[in-house]
């Protein structure tokens, strides 16, 4: 599994990857509501997805709003977001691409072919913050920060299994987005949690030598 991989991938729509969408066209009525709601709904979640994967607050915000704007930029592509499979954990396939992008590539300004997807503040934006953010992102960061702290120093490829797997994305899901095998799923989740058993044992350990 190559995350940083920036080129196209199996299941992955017609004129997506490194070369950019296709030419803009303003998106159906039709597509435009169903992916608003996606947005709605998952954007929260595609945040709290890459900071259980280990990134910092606004790196994840960084990386979901780039993965969304790709998202929104297939709508304009006639019949590309239609053909997008199992979008949930397509988006946060790309969302973690795009974290694992060079340090320099990030918070690169975008251009938008048609700028009004609501939520997203861009440099010479007349938008806001994210319409989605009901999430407390420091009430996220203490509920993650256990998991983070034991995945620190875990392949990434036990650490993006996890994160799926916490999800809730069946292991045939993991396997499909991330190019593996369900095996090797099975596999990379028996890995991490041993890892999280050995976390929570040396935590309680930890904690009862303080109590003392």
């Amino acid at each position: 599994m190559r995350p940083d991989d920036p080129g196209p991938r199996h299941g992955d729509p017609p004129g997506h990857g490194a070369a950019g969408p296709a030419t803009a066209h303003f998106a159906p009525e039709a597509t435009r509501s169903a992916f608003l709601d996606f947005f709605q709904c998952e954007y929260d979640g595609v945040i709290a997805f890459l900071m259980k994967y280990g990134a910092i607050s606004q790196d994840a915000e960084d990386a979901a709003q780039d993965a969304f704007v790709d998202a929104w930029t297939l709508t304009m592509q006639p019949g590309a977001w239609e053909k997008v499979s199992q979008p949930r954990g397509w988006i946060r396939k790309v969302a973690l691409r795009k974290y694992h992008r060079p340090a320099g590539r990030r918070k690169q300004v975008r251009g938008f072919p048609v700028p009004d997807l609501p939520g997203f503040h861009t440099p010479g934006s007349r938008y806001g913050p994210p319409a989605a953010g009901s999430i407390d992102h420091g009430e996220l960061t203490v509920q993650t920060e256990f998991v983070r702290s034991i995945l620190r120093d875990v392949a990434p490829d036990i650490r993006a299994v996890l994160v799926f797997h916490m999800d809730g994305f069946s292991s045939a899901e993991i396997a499909y987005h991330l190019h593996i095998t369900d095996q090797q799923v099975r596999d990379l989740i028996k890995k991490g949690r041993r890892t999280l058993r050995a976390g929570l044992v040396a935590l309680r350990d930890s904690d009862g030598r303080r109590a003392r």
